[in-house]
């Protein structure tokens, strides 16, 4: 069964704000100096991306996002101008209530690709969101999933 955009984006407003609540996002045994900078570097996306969240940001956010994502976020905004904040802007305004903070948080990272690993309070079993290292810069690649 394939998810609606409005609950795949509701999974990953909360998996980002949960993360992103957690101190230290990961962990970091000092074996692969690269390994740790790009784990940093992701925890720091997920810092951006709660800031955004917070003040309802949907510039900040879908700069975030990898360009596949960000159409994503647009086909919720059609209605009021098809454009990645504009999808942004009704997914807050579709949402009651914050996310639940994980108990558990991993990064793991494979080259250009990055896996966050969340778990909440609610969710049955860890949600798992892909990351990539687009132009550089790591953006959140797709929705987070159980």
């Amino acid at each position: 069964m394939v998810a609606s955009p409005i609950g795949r984006s509701v999974t990953l407003l909360a998996a980002i704000v949960a993360c992103a609540a957690v101190s230290g996002c990961g962990s970091d045994d000092g074996s692969d100096k690269d390994a740790a900078a790009d784990r940093a570097a992701v925890r720091s996306v997920y810092g951006k991306m709660r800031t955004a969240l917070q003040k309802g940001d949907g510039t900040t956010a879908c700069s975030l996002m990898v360009v596949r994502t960000q159409r994503e976020f647009a086909k919720l905004g059609e209605a009021v101008g098809g454009t990645c904040e504009a999808g942004f802007a009704t997914l807050l305004e579709r949402v009651d209530e914050r996310p639940p903070t994980p108990t558990l948080v991993a990064i793991e990272v494979d080259g250009d690709k990055a896996v966050v690993t969340a778990r909440t309070p609610t969710s049955k079993r860890p949600q798992r969101a892909p990351f990539i290292r687009e132009r550089g810069t790591w953006r959140v690649s797709n929705w987070f999933r159980d």
